[in-house]
C-alpha cells in the first residue's frame, strides 16, 4: 500500500516537474511549432521582432536545405543574430 502511494507521489510530482518547465527550451519539433510557439508567446511574451526574426530564419533555413535543430531559445538567438547581420 505504502510503495503503491509513493508511486502516485513521484509520478504526480515528475508531472508537475515536466509541465512547469521552460517551452523555450524545449527542443525544435516541425510537428508541434505552432502549439511551442503559442505557448512561448503566451508564457515568454515573445517580442514580435522575435518572432518575424524566427520565421524568416526558419524561412532560409529551408529554403537553403538546412536541418533545423536546437532549442527554441537557440534558435531564436541565432534568428536574432542572423537578423543583425542583414541590417
Amino acid at each position: 500500500m505504502k510503495a503503491k502511494a509513493l508511486k502516485i507521489i513521484v509520478a504526480g510530482m515528475l508531472i508537475f516537474l515536466a509541465s512547469c518547465s521552460n517551452p523555450l527550451d524545449r527542443p525544435y519539433n516541425e510537428a508541434t511549432l505552432m502549439e511551442d510557439l503559442q505557448v512561448i508567446i503566451a508564457r515568454d511574451k515573445a517580442s514580435k521582432s522575435d518572432m518575424v526574426n524566427f520565421a524568416e530564419y526558419r524561412f532560409m533555413r529551408k529554403l537553403n536545405g538546412d536541418s533545423i535543430t536546437g532549442t527554441y531559445r537557440e534558435l531564436i538567438r541565432e534568428a536574432n543574430e542572423f537578423a543583425k547581420e542583414r541590417e
